[in-house]
């Protein structure tokens, strides 16, 4: 509707249900840019015992051994 009024679009906001590699490239295709909400997980990985190191981006068990990727 606002292609047809003229009006250009830059910035969209999305609900989760399109967050997805598809609509994030259909949308750069276009030239816009595409906002959704953070995922929340119900089995965030603090939950086992893990923490993030954003310095080395990575996880840390509470025996500390790292998981590398």
């Amino acid at each position: 509707m606002g292609i047809k009024l003229g009006v250009p679009i830059r910035n969209i906001t999305l609900d989760r249900g399109y967050e997805t590699g598809a609509v994030h490239r259909g949308l750069e295709l276009l030239g816009i840019t595409g906002y959704t909400p953070a995922i929340q997980f119900s089995n965030p990985p603090e939950k086992y015992g893990f923490a993030y190191d954003l310095e080395r981006d990575t996880f840390i068990f509470a025996k500390a051994c790292e998981l590398l990727s």
